[in-house]
């Protein structure tokens, strides 16, 4: 994933990571499906989306985190 990415996955506030998030997630399930009937033509996106949820739910831990620390 590029950096740009990752960097306005962390400029995003917490409930921008939780609508990101369950986005992500339906979008996975989806071509997960598509994938079992033999629809997706690029499984390699598997993993992009996969690598992009487990950054999503990162950044949205520590921010959560600092919140917890900052209250």
């Amino acid at each position: 994933m590029k950096t740009k990415v990752k960097q306005e996955i962390r400029n995003n506030d917490v409930l921008e990571l939780r609508k990101k998030l369950k986005d992500s997630r339906q979008a996975f399930v989806q071509a997960m499906l598509d994938h079992k009937q033999f629809k997706l033509k690029n499984s390699s996106s598997l993993t992009t989306m996969r690598k992009e949820i487990a950054i999503i739910l990162t950044v949205l831990k520590e921010k959560e985190a600092q919140n917890g620390k900052n209250a």
